[in-house]
C-alpha cells in the first residue's frame, strides 16, 4: 500500500459521471502516526522520501499531543493546509477494539 502512497496522489470526485474535480497530494505532506510494524522497504520509501513517521516509541516517549504538533508543524508548517485523517482501526489496543487486528 505505501507504494501508491510514494507517488503525488491523484484522486477524481465524480458525481453521476461527471468530473467534479481533481486533486493531488504531495508526499511532502503526508504524516504517519503510531507504526507498530514497518517492513525495511517501507522504511526505505518513507527514508528516501522524507515522509514524517512515527512509531509506538516516539509516542511513548514524546506523549501523542507533541507527536501530533510535530507532524502538523512538518506537512503544513503555516497551518493553511485541509487536513484528512485516516484512522486504522489496528492502531487501537487489541483490548479496547478485539477481532480487528492480524494475528
Amino acid at each position: 500500500m505505501l507504494m501508491k502512497q510514494i507517488k503525488i496522489f491523484t484522486c477524481l470526485m465524480a458525481c453521476n459521471g461527471l468530473l467534479l474535480s481533481v486533486c493531488s497530494l504531495s508526499v511532502r505532506n503526508l504524516a504517519y502516526i503510531a507504526l507498530r510494524d514497518v517492513d525495511r522497504e517501507e522504511r526505505a520509501i518513507m527514508d528516501k522520501f522524507s515522509i514524517a513517521s512515527y512509531s509506538m516509541y516516539h509516542i511513548d516517549k514524546l506523549g501523542i499531543v507533541n507527536v501530533v504538533h510535530e507532524a502538523l508543524s512538518r506537512i503544513d508548517p503555516a497551518s493553511n493546509l485541509p487536513l484528512h485523517i485516516s484512522f486504522d482501526i489496528d492502531s487501537l489496543d487489541p483490548l479496547e477494539a478485539p477481532s480487528t487486528g492480524t494475528p
